[in-house]
């Protein structure tokens, strides 16, 4: 879990930022999530086959967390 915190007079000066910093952790998440396509990527035997089940029961989607509750 990971929590950002920014200040009111930081968004009065840019309120474009919330959305800026959302869509760049969804970028960042999109890019991490490649890194598990590659079966050398975890020391964990089971770690693709566990992300493709979690994708089975909640959608590709809720892989990301916060997209999962935004896509909804």
């Amino acid at each position: 879990m990971h929590v950002i915190a920014l200040k009111d007079e930081v968004i009065a000066a840019n309120p474009e930022l919330p959305q800026q910093m959302l869509d760049l952790y969804g970028q960042a998440k999109s890019i991490a999530a490649t890194y598990m396509d590659d079966p050398g990527w975890s020391q964990l035997s089971w770690a693709r086959m566990a992300r493709e089940e979690q994708a089975k029961l909640l959608g590709s989607g809720c892989l990301a967390g916060w997209a999962c509750r935004q896509s909804r």
